[in-house]
């Protein structure tokens, strides 16, 4: 990258310093469209010294609350605070953000703890999420139990 006076000049675009930021668009992840009917979160393999999963149904995390549902943190809306044990009642729209958002946080919450090597994916779907059902969702739609695994990396010889 170069810069010449206040203009940085990529490969592929020039961005100027000096004009304000264009909002983004609403991306197609940023849509509430899945229903959810329950939320729960088990581990792949149990470990000692992991917090229990009744222990991570009652921390409380950040979503934004729309008109529509619920989106991710870095998206517009009023932040909301809920119980991850919470986040079903009401059977809410959540965005596909929204969702990978509630993985990042359960992440942060075990890692805190001292442990590393940990991931969250939705189970019966990929660590994209394929398989959700991504249509939007009316009053005839049959609500997702969403199951989030947790997979914990285990250090087993040094």
């Amino acid at each position: 990258m170069v810069i010449f006076a206040g203009v940085a000049v990529a490969a592929d675009k020039v961005v100027d310093r000096n004009r304000p930021p264009v909002a983004a668009s609403t991306k197609p992840a940023d849509i509430p469209k899945i229903k959810i009917g329950s939320l729960s979160v088990e581990y792949a393999k149990p470990h000692a010294g992991l917090p229990t999963t009744p222990a991570i149904m009652q921390r409380f995390i950040s979503l934004r609350q729309t008109a529509v549902g619920l989106v991710a943190t870095q998206a517009p809306g009023e932040l909301k605070l809920v119980q991850l044990a919470d986040v079903a009642d009401g059977q809410p729209l959540l965005s596909v953000s929204a969702v990978k958002d509630v993985e990042k946080q359960i992440v942060e919450f075990i890692t805190d703890t001292g442990v590393i090597g940990v991931f969250v994916y939705p189970k019966d779907f990929d660590k994209d999420g394929h398989n959700l059902d991504y249509l939007p969702a009316d009053a005839a739609t049959k609500p997702q139990d969403l199951q989030l695994v947790i997979i914990v990396g285990v250090i087993t010889a040094l």
